[in-house]
């Protein structure tokens, strides 16, 4: 690997592997071995390859799996009288905000998902092996068709400050320890490099402004041999090697004389799928362009006014044909053609009026594009439909607050979702803070509510499949599947 090594020895998993990482710990025992060529065969999907099942939005996905408890957190109201003559500022008035999730990620092998929430931790769940299997497996005794499985995380790394950004190395296999890593980067620290077994920092990868003083990293992206790090900045990228952590680093402009590119703060990074010399940047200036890694020049430049507030996620296709861009306080999620860049071939509606970043993804075969929404709801496309702006194919709506998360499992039919937002206690209106009082038959001071309404939460939806039409299906792939 071209990571810096874990400071245990994978031939001893007892050298300071928790034991509550249950799952990864057999893999180090090689108790699965099934599971390595799972993960193996979905390396080779992620180029658009066929699955050996078609994912099925006829029948809703329903929720298999789901976690409350770890994000629940209470949300207490400081109290304030309002009534005084002196005026009231924020800073005075406390009102500490109640945690919410941030987005989640599946881990390249797909045996665990990632979560960045706004307690500043990144958490890792397992989920149980019987929910990869495609062919309907049968609960286990005790548990019904429809009931749920509530998880719990195994892994808990806590950053200092607020989380900006976090990613899976992309070569990440559970049978080899020293590949099962991710980065994150957070305000005033540098990008730390985590061990996924033992939760601790492996290295760590700093940038220096003209003070001299540590700048954070406001975008991550590891190219996809795993061998540099790419992290954005404002004007800029900086690209590290990751076998040598530390401050050295290659300095890219994204701007250039000629005013060419992106300005500004660069707010997400992608790769193309297969092995070539390009990759996308998306900036808060509202532009996404795609520069040759080369010299680092400007290749195209993707422009919209529906992605004037900024735009938070770029995403290829799996054959790098198309390119998807989403911003803040946009309805409209982008997809423009890299051959023709001159306007979007289509576009995906979804509710988004404010500047959280609601994320969308697509699956390994490049059919279907997930997207949160801040009205509650789940939406999926078919991307193959020829209208220029198609209807979902599938709405869900278990969610009781907005949807900012969504990620498709790499090579099973499950996808996780994760909800939540910041909220702030506002004064009742006066109609009802009179209602209340004459109600108590005293005067209240209490001019807030009780509660605040809030779902913090992490679902992972089962995807009805049928058979495949083609020959293509390996049965190798199949028999394996089965097994898990």
């Amino acid at each position: 690997t071209s990571l810096p090594s874990p400071d245990y020895s994978p031939q001893d998993p007892a050298s300071g592997i928790p034991e509550s990482h249950s799952a990864l710990r057999a893999e180090i025992h090689l108790e699965q071995p099934e599971l390595d060529a799972v993960a193996e065969n979905s390396l080779e999907t992620k180029n658009g390859a066929e699955l050996p099942f078609l994912l099925d939005f006829d029948t809703l996905p329903r929720v298999v799996c789901e976690v409350r408890d770890d994000f629940s957190s209470p949300l207490p109201i400081v109290e304030s009288d309002l009534s005084s003559s002196t005026t009231t500022s924020p800073s005075q008035n406390q009102r500490i905000r109640g945690n919410f999730l941030k987005g989640c990620k599946w881990s390249p092998d797909g045996l665990c998902a990632l979560t960045n929430s706004e307690d500043n931790c990144l958490r890792v769940f397992e989920v149980p092996a019987r929910f990869l299997n495609h062919s309907g497996q049968e609960p286990q005794s005790g548990e019904s068709e429809q009931s749920i499985c509530p998880l719990k995380s195994v892994l808990n790394m806590k950053e200092a400050e607020t989380v900006f950004d976090f990613c899976w190395y992309p070569l990440m296999n559970s049978r080899s320890p020293e590949t099962c890593c991710l980065a994150s980067s957070c305000r005033d620290h540098p990008i730390h490099v985590w061990d996924a077994f033992t939760g601790k920092i492996r290295a760590t990868y700093r940038a220096y402004d003209n003070a001299d003083e540590i700048t954070s990293a406001f975008s991550l992206a590891f190219t996809r041999n795993g061998k540099k790090l790419f992290a954005g900045y404002k004007h800029s990228i900086r690209v590290f090697d990751t076998e040598r952590a530390g401050r050295d680093s290659e300095l890219r402009k994204t701007i250039s004389k000629s005013m060419q590119g992106i300005r500004g703060i660069i707010s997400t990074i992608a790769f193309t799928v297969e092995e070539s010399n390009y990759y996308a940047l998306g900036g808060y200036a509202g532009k996404a362009c795609i520069y040759s890694e080369h010299n680092g020049k400007v290749e195209l430049t993707f422009k919209s006014k529906e992605h004037r507030p900024g735009i938070t996620q770029i995403q290829f296709t799996p054959d790098s044909t198309y390119l998807l861009c989403g911003g803040r306080k946009s309805s409209e999620i982008l997809m423009w053609d890299v051959r023709a860049a001159r306007e979007p071939v289509a576009s995906f509606h979804r509710s988004c009026t404010t500047n959280q970043r609601l994320s969308f993804d697509i699956d390994t075969t490049g059919r279907y594009l997930i997207t949160g929404s801040d009205d509650q709801s789940v939406l999926v496309y078919d991307m193959s439909s020829p209208e220029e702006k198609p209807d979902p194919v599938c709405t869900l709506s278990s969610h009781k607050d907005c949807v900012n998360g969504v990620s498709f499992h790499p090579y099973a039919p499950i996808f996780a979702t994760t909800s939540g937002q910041r909220k702030f206690a506002l004064p009742l209106p006066t109609d009802q803070l009179r209602g209340a009082n004459e109600m108590n038959d005293s005067d209240s001071d209490d001019d807030f509510p009780d509660e605040i309404s809030e779902e913090n939460s992490l679902f992972v939806w089962k995807i009805s499949t049928t058979s495949p039409t083609n020959e293509f299906c390996d049965s190798e792939i199949l028999e394996t599947l089965n097994k898990v």
